[in-house]
């Protein structure tokens, strides 16, 4: 009698084990999100910023809010020489919302390089850069 207990404990226990690693195996560590924001403060001067890709995120997605009396170019890159480059020219004027997407980052930093196209521009931009 005490051995068929024994029995269907063990039975119990390694359908228990079997249950929970076939329940595991699709189990994926999730990726949650990170936001980083930056404000640019002198819209009249070449201004570099770099974003630390902390957990090595794939994808990015970069909102763009703020206004410029004239011309500027925003580029965003995953090196300091800016040789694969993601280009952004606001309108001028007038308020400006932008969201751009960014894929296949394979850099531990992301780049962002304003560039006003005079010396006598006036304006505000906030960036947020949301890692995915």
């Amino acid at each position: 009698m005490k051995r068929t207990k024994v029995v269907a404990v063990k039975a119990v226990l390694i359908l228990i084990i079997l249950t929970s690693t076939i329940s595991c195996s699709g189990f994926k560590e999730s990726r949650l999100s990170t936001t980083e924001s930056v404000n640019l403060i002198d819209s009249s001067r070449d201004t570099i910023f770099s974003i630390a890709n902390r957990k090595k995120y794939y994808n990015a997605t970069i909102t763009l809010k703020g206004m410029f009396s004239d011309t500027s170019v925003i580029s965003f890159s995953t090196d300091t020489l800016l040789q694969k480059t993601t280009f952004f020219v606001p309108d001028t004027g007038n308020e400006f919302s932008q969201i751009l997407n960014l894929e296949s980052i394979r850099s531990d930093s992301l780049f962002i390089k304003y560039h006003p196209t005079k010396n006598s521009i006036f304006g505000y931009m906030k960036i947020a850069v949301t890692f995915l």
